[in-house]
């Protein structure tokens, strides 16, 4: 799979003003298809929304440059990624907070 040609669903919902950089859940987990997750934001931030496989492969990724500071919903579809456990993780230049779903097909 490419960088960012995993599913073409993707959306993305702003939910309200947090005070920290989380990944709060992902939903459904396990998930068949795509999977909603809940993150937040403390200050406007660059970062990377990424997927890596257990190996340790990226395998999905998006950046976001300036973001607003706040709780969001994403949803991101994984569908022609194979069953197995994944880890969901978002990165800035000084913080990192990651997720494990479990992907079943």
């Amino acid at each position: 799979a490419g960088s960012n040609d995993v599913g073409a669903d993707n959306s993305i919902e702003f939910l309200s003003s947090p005070n920290d950089f989380n990944i709060h859940y992902a939903y459904p987990n396990p998930f068949n298809a795509s999977t909603s997750i809940k993150y937040s934001l403390e200050y406007v931030s660059t970062f990377d929304l990424s997927v890596y496989s257990v190996q340790g492969r990226k395998v999905f990724s998006k950046q976001y440059n300036n973001k607003a500071p706040g709780e969001y919903l994403e949803t991101i579809a994984l569908d022609d990624l194979p069953s197995g456990l994944y880890i969901i993780a978002i990165e800035s230049k000084n913080k990192f907070s990651s997720y494990k779903v479990l992907l079943i097909k």
